[in-house]
This record gives structure tokens, C-alpha cells and sequence, in this order.
């Protein structure tokens, strides 16, 4: 059955229960659900959905990782969840929102829409927060973006069918999202809009065929999300600079190596990373006064750096304060117990 200007006919394809059998099942929701699902255990038998690691394996949005070249990282967020409760609450959010969405705009449609508005979600959570992220919310908020464009378009039939419900989930959980930790907002708004104008870029059901208005909104659509991943590259430009940098220091580069990681402290003075970089260069070109400078420095910033009180620990040796040398070795190995090479010569120095 083809979909027409009447709102009687929308409402009754949306509403209608006693004759959902006139109507395709929603078989591309139901295919996104059971890959959301099947991905989750691949993952849980991996080790583990909340595991950094595992996540990392799988495709999670990391800034760094996105920066140096993994591009496909903004695709592969979209079906990864953190835990099974993530996995639960986006696959039945999913359920109740899918096969509205299908039904109005099409199978074919809808894989465009999600799949954009989940891209879209990526792109400004990689352009505004540096925090791993998973999860199939920016494309789900993105599905309530297309709603919008429907309530635009048929605003009579959506005032009987939503009224302002939709609204209200969408402010709802955009507040949550402020004002809960461990959510990323920003995804959520980004998969929100690029929702929006995928759906206006492609239309509903019945409008086929192109025209200006879906020229225009195609362009827009691709300006944006094309803009927002400049704008991403070049908020998280430091990290290629660090890799520059890292990569130049194990080749025995120093000069590259001090010029890339001095680079990304001119901008940002308490990059961590960047002050070990130039701390252990400067000690590797047998300048260890002031490479205890820099590593000091990271100890105040943050007193559980472990690769710090580890280099610590040799300079100290180097000049000849064992006490000091065993201290720092200690601490690297009480913030990062995995650093065997701490306890190998904490015990020679016993």
C-alpha cells in the first residue's frame, strides 16, 4: 500500500492495530536489534562488554585512535554497547521507535537515516568530548529527529498521534544525559540533528523521486557532517601531534620528537602524555635535571602516573639516591601493578 497526502491514511498506518497485517514488518529494525544483540555477545565472550580493551577491539569512538586515521571508527559505535543493561534499553528503545520510522519513510530510507544520524552522533561527540563512547543512542535519537521532520510535514496527524510525547522523551533524556555522568550528551544531539535532516533529505514514504528541497537538505546534510569532521580533526590535532611525537623518540629522533611534544604543551600546558614525551626525551639526550623537572610536574597533576615515578626511579639512580630510586618504583608499581619491570629492579636494588 502506497502512502498518499490523506492523514487519515498515516494515521491509520501508524495507529492501527487490527490491521498491522496490511503492513511490511519492520525487517531492517529488527535486523539492526538482532546485530546489536549478536555484536554484544561476540563481545561478551571476548571478555567482556565494559571492558576497555574488548571495546577498544570492536570499534569504540576514540578520539586518538580517529585522529591518527581510523576513520571507521564513527560507523562501528552504532552497534556497540556497554553492558547489558545499554544493550536492553537501546534495543527496546529501538523496538517502539523502528518500525514507526520504517513504516513512513520506507525501508530503504530508514538504513539512510539511522545510519546518518548515528554517524552524526560520532562526529559531535568526537568534535566536543574526548571520552570512549559506544552505543546505538545517536542513531535511535536520530529516528526521533525523522519524527520531527513527519511532524512538520503532517502536523494534524502527528498532534493525534504524539502530541507533544515525543517532545517530552526528547527533552527528558537530553536532560538525563546533562545531568548524569557517563553519557554522552553530545552524541545524543548529533544523532538528533543529523536525524532531522537526513529525513528532510530524503522525504517520506510518498515523496519520491528528487527535487530542490531534498537537493538542498542532501548538500546540507553532508556540509555538516563533513564540517563537524574537520572541526573534530582539528580540535584532536594534538594527537597526531603525539604520535609524531612518540614515533620520533623510539626512532631516536629527539629533536622531532622534543619539537612535537613542546607542540602540544604550547596549546594545552597539562597534556600528561605530551610533558612524559618531552621529560624522557630530554633524559634520553642526558639532560636529567630537567626531565625531573617535567616529571615532577605530572606528579602534581596526577599523583598515580606510573610511567613517571618509573623514569623517576632511574634518574634517581643515575644520581645515586637509592632510597629515592626504590620510593619511585614503589609508587609506579602501586599505580600500575602490571609494571613488571618496576619489580624487577625494585628487587635487584634490595
Amino acid at each position: 500500500m502506497e502512502y498518499n497526502d490523506d492523514n487519515t491514511v498515516y494515521e491509520g498506518q501508524v495507529v492501527s492495530e487490527n490491521k498491522a497485517s496490511r503492513f511490511p514488518k519492520p525487517k531492517v529494525t529488527y535486523f539492526f536489534i538482532w546485530t546489536n544483540i549478536i555484536i554484544w555477545i561476540l563481545m561478551t565472550l571476548s571478555g567482556g562488554s565494559t571492558n576497555t580493551e574488548v571495546l577498544i577491539k570492536f570499534g569504540a569512538k576514540v578520539n586518538q585512535l580517529i585522529s591518527t586515521g581510523e576513520y571507521w571508527r564513527l560507523i562501528t559505535p552504532i552497534f556497540l554497547h556497554v553492558g547489558i543493561m545499554h544493550l536492553v534499553f537501546n534495543c527496546y528503545a529501538l523496538y517502539n521507535i523502528g518500525p514507526i520510522v520504517e513504516l513512513l519513510f520506507g525501508s530503504g530510507k530508514f538504513v539512510f537515516i539511522y545510519m546518518i544520524a548515528g554517524i552524526g552522533g560520532s562526529l559531535l561527540s568526537f568534535a566536543f568530548t574526548e571520552n570512549m563512547s559506544a552505543g546505538a543512542s545517536g542513531a535511535i535519537f536520530g529516528l526521533m529527529g525523522a519524527l520531527i521532520y513527519f511532524g512538520i510535514n503532517k502536523k494534524e496527524v502527528f498532534r493525534r498521534i504524539f502530541g507533544i510525547n515525543l517532545y517530552l522523551i526528547i527533552g527528558i533524556n537530553l536532560f538525563i544525559g546533562f545531568t548524569t555522568s557517563g553519557i554522552d550528551n553530545f552524541g545524543h544531539i548529533g544523532g538528533l540533528l543529523a536525524g532531522f535532516f537526513a529525513a528532510a533529505a530524503v522525504g517520506l514514504k510518498d515523496e519520491k523521486g528528487i527535487n530542490l528541497k531534498k537537493v538542498v537538505f542532501i548538500l546540507v546534510t553532508f556540509i555538516i557532517l563533513w564540517g563537524t569532521f574537520m572541526f573534530g580533526l582539528n580540535q584532536n590535532s594534538y594527537h597526531i601531534a603525539l604520535e609524531q611525537a612518540v614515533e620520533n623518540y623510539e626512532a631516536g629522533d629527539l629533536e622531532q620528537a622534543e619539537k612535537y611534544a613542546k607542540s602540544i604543551l604550547k596549546d594545552d600546558p597539562q597534556n600528561l602524555r605530551a610533558k612524559y614525551v618531552l621529560g624522557v626525551t630530554y633524559y634520553a639526550q642526558g639532560n636529567p635535571k630537567t626531565a625531573k623537572t617535567e616529571l615532577l610536574e605530572i606528579i602534581q597533576i596526577d599523583q598515580q602516573y606510573a610511567p613517571a615515578y618509573y623514569t623517576l626511579g632511574w634518574i634517581y639512580i643515575d644520581e645515586g639516591d637509592v632510597q629515592k630510586a626504590k620510593q619511585s618504583f614503589e609508587n609506579a608499581l602501586k599505580y600500575n601493578p602490571e609494571l613488571s619491570e618496576a619489580r624487577q629492579i625494585l628487587e635487584r636494588l634490595e
